[in-house]
């Protein structure tokens, strides 16, 4: 305690690890793409629905999110961590609601709860697209994409339209790509800026 306010009233600053606002790890952007899109292609009637391999998809998409919030969680990223957390979660919630029961397995929920649930995380879409307005275009437009996918699936779910579902699919598939090339874009500067690093290390001892 002593050692940092001498440090303090030396005028140094103390050596902190600054957190950039609002990160989302590479890894679960991708995942969160490639899930996205599983789904809406069936939605948009582009593929047909096998539902073995949706569930699959699904499954795999869930647990991939829980996984990296998992990591994210023990490296600090907690924003990152609740987000995969949640979306990993909304995922896995669609197998018993939507997938099991487009195979014959179980019964459909009403259409008015399954229209207010998809509205419910329509909305929390809108909270992260907010979070994004001033320092992140390109998750901005992400989000902006999720959102829409998911009120439009809510509308569609209200009114039982089969348009309003399909224009949701094409919506999530937009979304979907969108995300993972964030995602890769995001992982060439995370590189870009690592082999940087290293070569200013290199130089300072070369000095």
């Amino acid at each position: 305690m002593m050692g940092i306010i001498t440090a303090e009233r030396a005028g140094h600053s103390l050596p902190t690890s600054p957190v950039e606002p609002a990160v989302l790890g590479t890894p679960g952007l991708v995942v969160l793409g490639i899930t996205a899109l599983a789904v809406s292609l069936c939605d948009a009637e582009i593929v047909p629905p096998a539902a073995g391999a949706l569930l699959l998809l699904t499954l795999c998409g869930g647990l991939g999110q829980l996984l990296v919030a998992a990591r994210d969680w023990r490296r600090g990223n907690i924003f990152s961590a609740t987000v995969f957390a949640a979306y990993g979660l909304f995922w896995l919630s669609l197998i018993p609601l939507v997938i099991l029961p487009r195979a014959g397995q179980g019964a459909s929920p009403q259409a008015q709860a399954l229209s207010a649930y998809l509205a419910i995380w329509g909305i929390f879409s809108i909270v992260l697209f907010r979070s994004f307005a001033k320092n992140n275009r390109s998750m901005r437009v992400m989000f902006g994409f999720l959102a829409s996918f998911l009120l439009l699936a809510a509308a569609g779910a209200a009114t039982q339209s089969n348009p309003m579902q399909t224009t949701s699919g094409y919506v999530g598939i937009l979304f979907g790509i969108d995300a993972v090339v964030v995602g890769f874009v995001r992982n060439r500067s995370e590189k870009g800026q690592g082999h940087q690093g290293d070569t200013y290390s290199i130089g300072r001892k070369g000095r």
